[in-house]
């Protein structure tokens, strides 16, 4: 949107982006983050703000879904088990600031297997200091993988 010369939106200050921000949904805003650095950083703070508790329902599910309840900063995540790419994506925005976590084992279990830029000395829950891990199926493959990467995953061994 132009102006005359002068572009509108990149000339728009922060409060009124994270205001228009305020009306997208989760995938339009997991969309829009990719425009620019700076609403990258704007989205991500709204996150900071809005989402303390990830909650990933996998079991039945057989596409993908998303919602942000701002009321309980709580995201809930429903997506067949086969969604890496996705689930890489979550982690990304939302692991360094979780407080509630709430997932299958085998969730857990692939942590490790997710294409995440970070450290590899880093945790992946950090600041998490609720947990619940629900126990769907479970067999001895699985209970290895959770073993393999636990150490990886909080500050603190359950």
């Amino acid at each position: 949107m132009q102006f005359g010369n002068r572009k509108i939106i990149p000339s728009l200050p922060d409060v009124v982006l994270l205001r228009i921000f305020k009306h997208l949904s989760y995938k339009e805003l997991c969309l829009a983050e990719v425009t620019c650095r700076r609403w990258q950083n704007l989205i991500h703070q709204k996150f900071r703000k809005q989402c303390t508790e990830l909650v990933v329902e996998q079991m039945g599910y057989f596409h993908i879904e998303a919602a942000l309840n701002v009321a309980l900063e709580r995201l809930t995540i429903s997506c067949p088990f086969n969604s890496d790419e996705f689930l890489s994506g979550v982690m990304r925005r939302h692991h360094g600031w979780l407080r509630k976590l709430t997932c299958d084992v085998s969730f857990l279990a692939n942590v490790g297997k997710l294409k995440l830029k970070k450290d590899t000395r880093k945790k992946f829950f950090t600041g998490c200091d609720n947990l619940w891990i629900v126990m769907l199926g479970c067999s001895d493959e699985l209970l290895k993988e959770f073993a393999a990467i636990e150490e990886m995953l909080f500050l603190v061994s359950f």
